[in-house]
C-alpha cells in the first residue's frame, strides 16, 4: 500500500499532509498552533483503505518556522471500502532510543 495521504487529529486541531513526492509531503498548520500536541495519525492510500494508525507527539516551533513529529506508538491495520470487511490489525510496541 503505497500512502498518498495522512490525516493528523489532535483534541484541538486537524491537519491534512499530502504527498508531493516520495520523499516529501507538505502541510498547513494552523496559525494560532505552538507547542506540542499528541496526535493521532491515520493514512490512506490512493483508493481511500485505511492502513496505518499511529501516535505522535506534534510540536510546532513558531521560531524556526517548522514542525516536528516523533512517532509515540503505531499499529498497522488494513481495512478494504467495500461490500465485504476484512480487517487485519497487529498493535505493535513503539521502541524508544
Amino acid at each position: 500500500m503505497a500512502v498518498e495521504r495522512v490525516i493528523g487529529k489532535t483534541d484541538s486541531f486537524e491537519v491534512i499532509f499530502d504527498r508531493l513526492n516520495d520523499n516529501s509531503w507538505t502541510v498547513n498548520v494552523p496559525s494560532n498552533i505552538i507547542g506540542e500536541y499528541v496526535m493521532d495519525l491515520y493514512a490512506y492510500d490512493e483508493a481511500g483503505n485505511l492502513g496505518f494508525l499511529a501516535t505522535a507527539m506534534f510540536t510546532v516551533d513558531t521560531s524556526n518556522l517548522c514542525f516536528h513529529l516523533s512517532i509515540i506508538k503505531y499499529r498497522s491495520e488494513i481495512c478494504f471500502e467495500s461490500d465485504y470487511i476484512c480487517t487485519v490489525k497487529e498493535v505493535l510496541p513503539c521502541v524508544m532510543k
